[in-house]
């Protein structure tokens, strides 16, 4: 499933003879690691921090033409959190790499109003 809707795809299937192991070799490349494709999972993310589960498979459905039920939209929205929460645990702390850098710390803002004395 991708964000322009349902997409058949014919590719190659192999099996290795010695150890028994199967794959589809492409898709990888093309980011089909599972049933959504990793536009469809960024939207159905979306759709769920807004909606229920069964609101935003509703709305996916009559937004984008992805067709997919509450259950199965729960279940790899709840796997992309997990692995946003892994990769973001792994990152570094963005006040790490501020840290190190060279320079003066320098600070930018608009549209704040600072009470002065006598100023």
């Amino acid at each position: 499933m991708t964000v322009a809707g349902r997409v058949t795809l014919r590719r190659r299937y192999f099996r290795c003879p010695g150890c028994g192991l199967t794959c589809y070799p492409l898709d990888g490349r093309l980011g089909l690691g599972t049933f959504l494709s990793p536009r469809a999972t960024r939207l159905a993310c979306l759709a769920v921090a807004t909606w229920s589960f069964a609101v935003a498979a509703d709305r996916l459905d009559e937004l984008a033409g992805i067709r997919i039920d509450d259950a199965t939209l729960r279940r790899y929205t709840e796997t992309a959190a997990r692995a946003l929460l892994e990769r973001r645990a792994a990152a570094l702390p963005a006040a790490v790499p501020f840290a190190a850098a060279a320079g003066h710390t320098e600070f930018a803002t608009d549209g704040v109003l600072a009470p002065t004395r006598g100023g």
